[in-house]
């Protein structure tokens, strides 16, 4: 046996031996480190990790934490925040009647309640505490979805878990505080109950059933990405004629579609049309390519360390396209003839990546990373299921795009430009009317 093939080996099987605790630990020390180098930037807070909008903020100055970090100056700099500013505000004021925040399309976050509803309760003790619960949440969510999958997988696939733990595709989503890793982690967990629910009798059936369907509802109304994994768990329901798991994942999707009627009586809101602009087939893919080809151009035109540096940035988006190929690969090596639920779900996965346009998305690599967080929990499950699957290629892959990130957190990411959020109390001259000269 080649040295490095026989170092593999040992190396799986002492992943194999590991006890579920050593996924945790890695997990917690990694993402702690990462933390820790984001909020270092921004003198060591953690409201930085929201990345509140100077443009949002001014418009909703009751919610943010008085010294907040604030990103200020243009677009390119960060100046409007991220989406985790919207997650924390609908949080901030989903137990206040008749308040919505300010500056967002209600119709398109609104019914993305899962999140907020999570980190409202830390809402009722002030803006600090609602900071501190959007991170708890994701570090409970994520550090539970470790333990669902590590359960789920064989004795001899444990192994699989290591990969999981080092999705870089999570790590992302969770410095963003953005709801990808959120609803698979409520997925993964949903799964674990649901799969246990066939072995328990009598109450404990009825338990795993209630805490499945709670995480399955809830990972909808986070993102409803959930449902690329939860419909192809209903036709594999479907096709094994599973009567109490059919009425189950069908009953999941009562409360998404309640919330969104109340939505429509109560506020008008209807689904937002605004996601149309976001899709266009191949237009992703194809400009990544064009993208290359400009970098390459470049760099042999006019070689420089400038030009080698943009080329070896833009690298991450090629391993991403790498990773794409090898989820095909996967798809159609193994027992590629028998209905597998994790199959389909990597194809509606793969679909709604390839549909991704170039501007919103694969224009930003950020943007672009939320939407492949599917992809390793999937390939994880599938090789447990199916061990002649071809998922090798792709968790090699993994492992060099979770290096890069880790050291774009670490050493490239820039700090932007930013300021502490100071509340105005001092007088206010809204009562006086200007008198003109002359008059």
């Amino acid at each position: 046996m080649h040295p490095i093939v026989e170092r593999m080996a040992r190396f799986q099987e002492r992943l194999n031996a590991a006890p579920l605790s050593v996924h945790l630990i890695l997990f917690l020390a990694l993402y702690t480190i990462a933390t820790v180098a984001v909020v270092a930037r921004y003198d060591g807070s953690p409201s930085a990790l929201v990345r509140f909008g100077a443009y949002y903020a001014e418009q909703n100055p009751d919610l943010v934490p008085e010294g907040a970090i604030v990103l200020i100056g243009n677009e390119e700099f960060g100046g409007n925040g991220y989406d985790g500013q919207i997650f924390y505000y609908f949080a901030s004021t989903l137990f206040q009647p008749n308040k919505w925040p300010e500056g967002f399309s209600f119709a398109y976050r609104a019914p993305r309640v899962g999140y907020p509803l999570l980190v409202a309760p830390f809402s009722l003790l002030g803006p600090g505490p609602t900071v501190v619960g959007m991170l708890f949440v994701q570090i409970f969510l994520l550090g539970a979805g470790i333990l669902a999958l590590g359960r789920l997988l064989g004795p001899g696939q444990r192994w699989l878990l290591f990969f999981y733990t080092l999705s870089p595709f999570n790590l992302v989503s969770y410095l963003l505080l953005v709801s990808n890793s959120i609803q698979v982690s409520l997925c993964l967990i949903g799964y674990a109950f649901y799969r246990r629910m066939e072995q328990a009798g009598g109450t404990a059936y009825l338990r795993h059933a209630v805490l499945a369907f709670a995480c399955f509802t809830l990972a909808i109304f986070s993102k409803e990405s959930a449902l690329f994994f939860l419909f192809p768990l209903g036709l594999e329901a479907l096709f094994e004629r599973r009567l109490r798991r059919i009425v189950l994942l069908l009953g999941i999707l009562i409360p998404p579609l309640l919330w969104q009627l109340y939505l429509r009586e109560a506020h008008g809101m209807v689904p937002a049309r605004v996601l149309g602009i976001f899709l266009s087939p191949l237009d992703g893919v194809l400009g990544v390519l064009r993208e290359s080809l400009a970098l390459i151009e470049r760099l042999l035109q006019e070689p420089s360390p400038g030009a080698m540096l943009a080329l070896a940035k833009h690298g991450a988006k090629i391993l991403l396209l790498l990773l794409m190929l090898f989820v095909v690969l996967s798809v159609i090596s193994g027992r590629r003839r028998e209905f597998l639920p994790e199959r389909l779900a990597l194809l509606l996965t793969l679909a709604s990546v390839l549909i991704a346009d170039y501007y919103y998305f694969w224009g930003i690599f950020d943007n672009i990373m939320r939407m492949f967080t599917w992809f390793v929990p999937l390939m994880v499950l599938l090789g447990n299921r199916d061990a002649g699957s071809r998922t090798t290629p792709f968790f090699a892959i993994l492992l060099l795009l979770f290096v890069f990130v880790f050291a774009r957190v670490l050493l490239l990411t820039p700090t932007f430009p930013f300021a502490h959020f100071e509340i105005y109390d001092g007088p206010t001259y809204t009562q006086h009317v200007p008198r003109l000269q002359g008059f």
